[in-house]
């Protein structure tokens, strides 16, 4: 995917446009519950979710949209694990054994898991404030409703997409529930906090963490919950992808739908604020 820069007057080059980030690659049809299937097979390895949409090169989300077809196949084990879900490959004979413990230590996944989702959470912020930090340096540019003006909303807001994805990767099950809830065909929040909320992993009380997930306005009012932050990404980038004619960008067909620099930037600051409560960490 291109856009074309102004790099000097009346001269624009064609590059690599950095918002196409790995949460927007393939689309659901690509995936089937079955292909999923004879990977676990073929790996005969636990993998987790993430494991499974960087295999197929497709979203987490598409990924999670196949969760009730796997569940449906009798060769499909799976078990929820530092907010995330694994599945391997069950055989005829394993019956109501617990395979994972078999195949892999437990705990030592667990950590392992923690450890790099976390190292992937500081990585995804660092950008994010970087990005944050440069454009605010030319914040009325980025403000303005012009191709460059556009651009860089959207680098900024791909930034924040890729923070917000990190941390619904990162072992916080109720918020990857909700957020699951939130992504499903029906819509429909029915997500029993208290069974999932875990006070002893969470720094933020039960009450902040809803809040931020699900409550805290976002984008002028137009949202509401940090976990509505995908759908407010993928919209856009949707907007922007149809209104692309090979390395042509049409961003006055766009602008619209962008949202606002400084609405971007709230939305970020927002996060990074529930993620340092939700860790008591002060980076």
């Amino acid at each position: 995917m291109y856009f074309l820069i102004p790099t000097r007057k009346n001269k624009y080059t064609p590059v690599v446009f950095p918002c196409m980030a790995k949460e927007t690659r393939g689309r659901p049809s690509k995936v089937t519950a079955s292909e999923i299937l004879d990977l676990l097979d073929y790996v005969d390895e636990p993998l987790s979710t993430a494991d499974l949409a960087e295999r197929f090169d497709v979203s987490r989300n598409t990924i999670r949209s196949r969760f009730d077809d796997l569940e449906t196949l009798s060769h499909v084990g799976s078990k929820p694990v530092a907010g995330s879900k694994v599945f391997w490959y069950r055989t005829d004979d394993e019956r109501d054994l617990d395979v994972l413990e078999e195949i892999a230590d437990l705990d030592d996944f667990v950590t392992k898991y923690q450890e790099y989702a976390r190292d992937e959470l500081v990585s995804s912020r660092a950008v994010y404030l970087d990005k944050r930090e440069r454009i605010r340096t030319i914040s009325r540019v980025a403000a303005a409703d012009t191709e460059t003006g556009i651009h860089h909303r959207l680098k900024l807001l791909s930034a924040v997409h890729d923070y917000e994805s990190t941390l619904a990767a990162s072992g916080l099950f109720a918020y990857d529930q909700i957020q699951m809830a939130r992504t499903s065909e029906s819509g429909e929040i029915q997500v029993d906090l208290e069974a999932v909320y875990d006070e002893d992993e969470y720094h933020l009380d039960r009450k902040e963490f809803e809040y931020y997930a699900l409550n805290v306005s976002l984008f002028g009012g137009d949202v509401e919950g940090l976990t509505a932050l995908p759908g407010v990404y993928h919209r856009t980038m949707s907007v922007v992808r149809d209104n692309f004619d090979g390395a042509e960008f049409d961003y006055k067909a766009v602008k619209d739908v962008v949202p606002e620099f400084e609405e971007i930037v709230q939305a970020g600051d927002i996060l990074d604020d529930f993620v340092c409560g939700v860790y008591e960490v002060d980076w």
